[in-house]
């Protein structure tokens, strides 16, 4: 018994099945092969019961080849000299590698400012909500990347009403993109310190190409970067309807940024 389930089993793992199928009624079930997509409903069967008795045979098979592909896993792991433990270890060492590679952005000493010009007045406002991700040597410029996340909602410009009024429809209708994103897509030395950093803008569902300076400041395991980068908000849609006069509001604005983070 114990060798046909082996044998049975195999028939499964390989995907071939045996089934009994009775050549005419009444005459006793013989053994068959079928080839790969040739399984049967074991339900269907004619002869009384015997559907339950292959639907079990079927179901315990399976259960023997899953106990063998476990030993035949616990003893590749052996064989490797890892256990439980030693792969649990080895998957924290990779996740710790992971994180290592990005640095923290140390949120209560960075800013990132907008500066406008209404009526050629200048008119500044901060973001006080984002997040920047960056992967970044000196030594290897090339290798590095950055990502900046901006929560279009928390633009402050000192004033309750002028908040809400820019965060509207007509300027960064933050219900509908509540984020602006930066993703760099390379970075090359300029400089010393200094360095351009080439990537994709996006503000309001709309991507602009753009080259930031970047001016990077080391201090043992804290880089901070700063820079300032002139956009044109109309390519972004910002400021529709009668706030599309440049007359009124300048269509170049400055973002100015001081990115503070630290490596553990």
């Amino acid at each position: 018994m114990r060798h046909w389930l082996r044998t049975f089993a195999f028939c499964l793992h390989t995907r071939h099945q045996v089934i009994f199928l009775p050549e005419r009624p009444g005459e006793r079930p013989s053994l068959h092969e079928t080839r790969a997509g040739g399984g049967r409903d074991w339900r269907r069967f004619p002869t009384p019961g015997l559907g339950k008795i292959m639907e079990a045979l079927t179901g315990l098979a399976r259960l023997t080849v899953g106990r063998v592909r476990a030993t035949r896993a616990r003893a590749a792991l052996v064989r490797a000299g890892l256990g439980v433990r030693g792969v649990l270890a080895a998957l924290a060492v990779l996740a710790a590698a992971s994180s290592a590679a990005w640095a923290q952005m140390d949120a209560g000493k960075s800013t990132l400012v907008a500066i406008s010009r209404q009526m050629n007045v200048p008119v500044e406002g901060s973001f006080t909500k984002f997040d920047a991700q960056i992967s970044f040597d000196p030594a290897k410029p090339a290798a590095g990347t950055a990502r900046l996340t901006v929560d279009t909602g928390s633009y402050d410009l000192g004033d309750a009403s002028y908040n809400d009024s820019v965060r509207g429809p007509e300027w960064f209708d933050a219900k509908a993109y509540p984020q602006a994103t930066f993703v760099s897509t390379s970075i090359v030395q300029s400089a010393p310190s200094q360095y351009s950093m080439s990537g994709n803008l996006t503000i309001k569902g709309h991507t602009q190409r753009v080259v930031i300076p970047v001016v990077l400041t080391q201090l043992g395991a804290t880089q901070t970067f700063d820079g300032t980068l002139p956009i044109h908000r109309l390519a972004f849609d910002i400021g529709t309807g009668e706030w599309k006069d440049t007359s009124t509001v300048a269509d170049e604005v400055l973002i100015k940024f001081h990115i503070v983070v630290a490596h553990k």
